[in-house]
C-alpha cells in the first residue's frame, strides 16, 4: 500500500478507537479486568486470555519490540520518511508497536493503577499458599517486569521476600517445639499488605489451638529478640477433619469458623444461641453469623429452634 494510502489508513483506525479508549478508559473495571485477563490461566473463564497468552510468549518477543523501536527510530532517518502532522494523537502515529498489552494499558496515562491492582492481587494469592510455594508467582511477576518498569514491583517484591524468609524462620521454630498441631507461620511487613487490616478481630480460641499459639509466638520472640507477633485471625487458616452422619469431610477454614463449630461442638447445650457464641468467644456478631452461615452451607451445622446445632 502506498505511504500516502496507509497513512490514510492510520488516521481512519485512529478515529475509529478512539471512542473505544474513550469507553473504557471511564468504566471503572477496566483495569481490574485487564489486570485479571493477564493473570489468570483459566481458559473457561477468563475472557481475555489472548492477553495472558501474550504475556506469556517467548523472551524474545520483548527483544523483538526493541528491534521494531530501533527500526521505527531508524525510519524516520530515511530518505522517505514523511513526519506525523503536528496534531497528531499517540493512537495515529506510526512506528507504533503492534502490541495489545500495550495498547490497553496505555489507555491510561497512569502506571499505577495497574500496579496497585497487581499489588492486590498477588497479596490474595500469596495470603493462600500454605506450603512457601511462591513459584508461579515468581514466574507472573518476571513476565509482568518485562511489560512494565522494574521498579513500580518494589511492594510485591518486599511481599515475596516475607514468604521466603517465613519459611526458614518457621523451620526453626518448629524444630524446637512440638505442639499437638502443626502451626506454620508467615510472617509479614504490615505496611506493605494491603489486604491487612489494622483494626483485627481477636477472639477466643479452642485451648488447644490457644495454648500452641502462645508456645509458638514464645519461641519466635527468642529467635527474633524480643519482637512480638500480632495473629490475624480472618488470614490464619486451620486443616479440620469433620465426620457427620458417617462421612467424613476435610477443611481449610479459617480461625473464626473453627472457633465457631468447636463451640458449638463442645457446648452441653440442646442448640446455642447467637447471643451465647458472641459472649462466650467475644467475636463480633457479623463474624459469628457469617461463620454460621458457612458451616449450615456445609450441611455440619443446622438450625434449630432459635440456635444452632451439629448436624447428627
Amino acid at each position: 500500500m502506498p505511504q500516502t494510502l496507509q497513512r490514510v489508513a492510520n488516521a481512519g483506525l485512529a478515529y475509529l478507537t478512539r471512542p473505544i479508549r474513550s469507553y473504557l478508559c471511564m468504566r471503572n473495571d477496566t483495569v481490574e479486568k485487564i489486570v485479571n485477563g493477564l493473570l489468570s490461566t483459566d481458559r473457561e473463564t477468563n475472557k481475555l486470555i489472548e492477553l495472558n497468552d501474550e504475556l506469556n510468549k517467548n523472551l524474545f518477543h520483548s527483544t523483538n519490540s526493541r528491534i521494531n523501536l530501533a527500526s521505527s527510530s531508524l525510519q524516520k532517518r530515511t530518505l522517505n520518511w514523511q513526519p506525523d502532522p503536528i496534531d497528531a494523537l499517540p493512537d495515529f502515529q506510526v512506528g507504533k508497536i503492534d502490541d495489545t498489552i500495550d495498547s490497553l494499558t496505555s489507555i491510561f496515562n497512569d502506571n499505577n493503577l495497574f500496579i496497585n491492582q497487581f499489588v492486590n492481587i498477588f497479596s490474595v494469592d500469596l495470603l493462600n499458599i500454605t506450603d512457601y510455594n511462591i513459584s508461579n508467582i515468581l514466574k507472573n511477576l518476571s513476565l509482568l517486569k518485562s511489560k512494565f518498569s522494574n521498579h513500580d514491583f518494589n511492594k510485591i517484591d518486599i511481599m515475596l521476600n516475607d514468604i521466603v524468609k517465613s519459611k526458614s524462620l518457621d523451620l526453626r521454630i518448629n524444630h524446637v517445639l512440638k505442639t499437638n498441631n502443626s502451626i506454620h507461620g508467615v510472617f509479614l511487613s504490615h505496611l506493605y499488605w494491603p489486604n491487612l487490616s489494622s483494626n483485627v478481630a481477636l477472639f477466643k480460641f479452642p485451648p488447644a489451638i490457644h495454648n500452641d499459639l502462645a508456645a509458638y509466638e514464645l519461641r519466635y520472640k527468642t529467635l527474633q529478640n524480643g519482637r512480638s507477633l500480632k495473629l490475624h485471625p480472618q488470614n490464619s487458616k486451620a486443616n479440620i477433619d469433620i465426620e457427620v452422619n458417617g462421612i467424613k469431610k476435610s477443611y481449610v477454614v479459617t480461625l473464626d469458623k473453627l472457633a465457631v463449630l468447636n463451640f458449638i461442638d463442645e457446648s452441653n447445650l440442646e442448640v446455642v444461641k447467637l447471643g451465647i457464641i458472641v459472649m462466650k468467644l467475644s467475636m463480633p456478631l457479623q463474624l459469628v453469623k457469617a461463620s454460621l452461615e458457612f458451616w449450615v452451607a456445609e450441611n455440619i451445622l443446622v438450625e434449630s429452634n432459635g440456635g444452632w446445632k451439629v448436624d447428627e
